[in-house]
């Protein structure tokens, strides 16, 4: 689900504002956590997240990252690349509450992500915005390797 704010500025002023609402909680006083792991559970819901892993790539070596300010992948990228190295960083279309941004952060092992999980902070700050909470989740190959029954 978009929010208003995720459309571009020409498609608001259309009419396309009151078409879609905001998602659940978001005006009732969420604390900024609360909002964070509302986004991870949107976004993880709504995106089919191996879909967006580039082939020949380890879905084990790619981190979702969500709830962070509407950075530009190098940005992100080169914030992550402090806890280990970076190969390739995707933007995902998902945006929950209109000031989020999710994305798919693609390291070279999957040692990068548990050394990424382990050692950072769980907060993000982008120039002059202020830090905020992100959520991350681990991408799991054996949901990939399922074969068209599920199982």
């Amino acid at each position: 689900r978009l929010s208003p704010s995720c459309l571009p500025t020409h498609n608001r002023h259309l009419g396309f504002s009151g078409l879609m609402s905001e998602p659940e909680g978001a005006a009732a006083g969420m604390t900024p956590e609360e909002e964070a792991d509302q986004v991870l559970r949107q976004v993880v819901q709504e995106e089919d997240l191996l879909r967006h892993v580039p082939e020949g790539f380890d879905p084990e070596a790619t981190l979702l990252v969500v709830n962070l300010p509407k950075a530009s992948a190098l940005e992100v990228g080169a914030h992550f690349a402090w806890y280990a190295p970076v190969v390739r960083v995707t933007r995902l279309s998902s945006c929950i509450f209109g000031k989020d941004a999710s994305y798919l952060v693609s390291f070279v092992d999957s040692d990068s992500v548990i050394s990424v999980l382990e050692r950072h902070g769980r907060v993000f700050k982008s120039g002059a915005s202020n830090a905020r909470p992100i959520r991350f989740k681990k991408l799991h190959a054996e949901a990939a390797a399922r074969n068209w029954f599920g199982w």
